[in-house]
């Protein structure tokens, strides 16, 4: 008998959010990335790719907004994993 809870999508702006683009494999992290006292979401996938996903919500119910590409100096933060 399991203990565990069913597994629950995670969406953005009411879609389930999807790395396959990225060829899958999503690394999520959640933190309050941009200070304003939310849970927000990273995600990054197997290319590289890290995504933003701001927590719009509350602390109980947060709700993600459709990530954005993390960048620093105008172009899209990439960090490779091979």
């Amino acid at each position: 008998k399991s203990e565990l809870e069913q597994p629950v999508r995670i969406e953005a702006d009411g879609v389930p959010i999807d790395t396959g683009k990225d060829i899958g494999h999503p690394g999520p992290l959640v933190l309050d990335y941009d200070n304003d006292g939310l849970q927000d979401l990273l995600v990054s996938a197997f290319r590289g790719n890290i995504r933003f996903f701001k927590n719009v919500g509350t602390r109980r119910n947060p709700k993600f907004q459709e990530g954005k590409p993390l960048a620093a100096g105008g172009e899209p933060i990439r960090i490779h994993n091979w």
